[in-house]
């Protein structure tokens, strides 16, 4: 789902949404909505939570039919991915197995994403009571939202992130959780660059969105001025 245009010269950005019940590409609408005409933003919804959509029995699935989806999307030029909480489980994977194919993206961006087994048990309760203070008996209907949800974070727990050679920023949340303290820097991306944005977990892309996004979009321009220049953009790829 395209959600904002910008300069094609610049890397788009792919954002991967939360793999939570009554989450989807619109998680990032007022993000994107910041970052329109400075550069394009596309968000790409997770198979499994609509009717009809088979659900992935691995992760290696998930993560190979996502990184396909980057492939169409992006037409051989740069990238940068984005993921949201455990969305950021599958930009992580993604930008690894493009890694393994000299595919690297421009760069990796994790918003406020742990692994499950570095989640404290206050944190995971947050987490879920946050999910439903906000969506009240729609989550707790919906029950193919919920079903994919528990398929994911099944596949997932097993998990183990592997190395990558994008440039990567960890955007963490300034405000913790009731009951919770920050985080550190996640101990399986040591290379990250660790900056914090206003705001929640939750109301980093609500409230706090335009901030979380000019952060974003703040250290990517930094990062292009450290690199060799782009040669082409994504619009000449698929002229």
């Amino acid at each position: 789902m395209r959600l904002a245009g910008g300069d094609t010269a610049a890397p788009a950005l792919v954002c991967f949404p939360a793999l939570v019940a009554k989450s989807g590409p619109g998680q990032f609408a007022r993000f994107a909505g910041t970052l329109r005409g400075l550069r394009e933003v596309v968000a790409l919804p997770e198979p499994g939570f609509l009717p009809g959509e088979p659900l992935p029995a691995r992760w290696e699935a998930a993560v190979e039919a996502q990184t396909e989806a980057v492939r169409r999307f992006a037409g051989g030029a740069p990238v940068a991915l984005l993921g949201y909480s455990s969305g950021g489980w599958i930009a992580q994977a993604v930008a690894a197995r493009l890694d393994e194919t000299g595919e690297t993206p421009a760069a990796l961006i994790l918003l406020d994403t742990y692994l499950q087994a570095e989640t404290s048990g206050a944190l995971a309760t947050a987490l879920t009571d946050g999910l439903f203070t906000r969506h009240g008996s729609d989550a707790d209907t919906d029950t193919r939202s919920l079903t994919a949800m528990g398929a994911y974070f099944r596949v997932f727990e097993d998990w183990t992130p592997t190395g990558t050679d994008a440039p990567t920023l960890f955007l963490r949340a300034a405000d913790a959780l009731p009951g919770t303290q920050p985080d550190a820097k996640p101990s399986w991306a040591p290379e990250a660059t660790l900056q914090e944005t206003a705001g929640d977990h939750f109301s980093m892309l609500e409230e706090h969105a335009g901030t979380t996004a000019r952060a974003v979009h703040s250290w990517l321009a930094e990062l292009s001025q450290r690199t060799v220049p782009l040669t082409s953009s994504r619009s000449e790829h698929n002229d």
